[in-house]
């Protein structure tokens, strides 16, 4: 279930056999449902380049992934973002730009098959207390962040960064 903030619903079970169902011994159990959207494709392997990414392309990303926080006191400096970023998704120091212009295999749209962008809201005492009290959505998204989820277009844009798939597509797919 998707709620209007854009992040999973949880559902509070007293027994359950599910195998989502997450135990803590101290607290009840809680099923975690993961929230997702299906971007229209993967970049194409068979016509798919890569070159550095101009400043221009990454202040957009990070200004993108950033504009994703609920709390801006929660959010990473910009330079600790590229820095992590640089360092998992790079190459060789740098950020890549990936873009694949069509060719036979996939008909010239540069897109092929189909890719997920995921976010998943795993239940902490505090988000519980927040839920049953009930915090704003603001208040819960904070607090989720805090604790180190992503949203939809975060997860995205990391799997642009990746060269998974394009921009285009994951803003098509995902709400800010």
């Amino acid at each position: 279930h998707r709620t209007s903030s854009g992040f999973a619903s949880t559902v509070k079970s007293s027994r359950s056999s599910s195998p989502r169902m997450r135990h803590s011994p101290s607290t009840s159990p809680t099923v975690n449902r993961p929230a997702y959207s299906c971007v229209r494709s993967w970049l194409c392997p068979k016509c798919v380049t890569k070159r550095e990414a101009t400043d221009a392309e990454v202040d957009e990303w990070l200004d993108d992934y950033l504009h994703s926080f609920a709390d801006p006191d929660v959010a990473p400096t910009r330079d600790a973002l590229r820095a992590d970023w640089v360092q998992r998704l790079g190459d060789d120091g740098r950020l890549l730009h990936h873009h694949a212009p069509g060719c036979p295999a996939c008909d010239g749209s540069g897109l092929k098959g189909r890719a997920a962008i995921h976010e998943l809201l795993l239940v902490s005492r505090d988000l519980r207390r927040l839920i049953q009290t009930g915090g704003r959505a603001e208040q819960i998204l904070a607090q989720a962040q805090r604790e180190g989820m992503r949203t939809l277009r975060q997860d995205g844009i990391e799997k642009v960064i990746a060269g998974m798939t394009a921009i285009e597509e994951v803003r098509a797919s995902s709400n800010v």
